[in-house]
């Protein structure tokens, strides 16, 4: 997983680097701008869950998920996404979009709950509630109804008598409806 994480930040950096020498240069950057629709797909890594999202029409999209692996327990949220950039688009293709998210989760301290700060130590069932800054890349083919995409989202939990940390990696999938 540490490796997924190395990645990807080494792709972000690399292209909002490449973005800021093209507009340095008089080249336009272009902004994302995909159609009203929904997605409906899998994420895979920590948490490992199904993923339902609304794109708005233009550069923002909805994210609502539901998590069963890890989160820890089970936990359910929702982040509000907003299009930075698009890296990379292709007519025939793809499209490689950059996004920041927000948004509020709440779930239950069940399962293997090892994790930043120790905040997880007793898994006894207890409520937590928190935010979470998501930062994606999404690949949006053109000649299958599919996008994929990969990431990472800090976040804060709070549960009763303890707080800390969290850092959500996840690959995603999901199918254009």
């Amino acid at each position: 997983m540490r490796r997924l994480i190395v990645l990807f930040i080494s792709a972000a950096s690399l292209c909002l680097a490449t973005g800021a020498y093209a507009n340095s240069t008089g080249v336009e950057t272009l902004s994302v701008s995909e159609p009203a629709r929904w997605a409906l797909g899998v994420k895979i890594g920590e948490p490992t869950g199904v993923s339902v999202k609304r794109y708005l029409g233009g550069r923002n999209a909805f994210d609502a998920n539901v998590d069963f692996v890890y989160g820890p327990g089970f936990r359910v949220g929702a982040d509000y996404l907003w299009g930075l950039a698009q890296l990379l688009s292709d007519r025939s293709t793809a499209d490689l979009n950059f996004y920041l998210g927000a948004g509020p989760f709440v779930g239950t301290l069940q399962g293997p709950c090892d994790g930043f700060g120790g905040w997880r130590r007793e898994c006894n069932g207890d409520l937590y509630v928190g935010g979470r800054m998501p930062i994606g890349l999404e690949a949006v083919f053109k000649r299958v109804p599919v996008t994929i995409g990969l990431e990472v989202g800090p976040g804060l939990a709070f549960a009763p008598g303890r707080a800390g940390f969290l850092f959500d990696t996840s690959l995603l999938a999901r199918v254009l409806l």
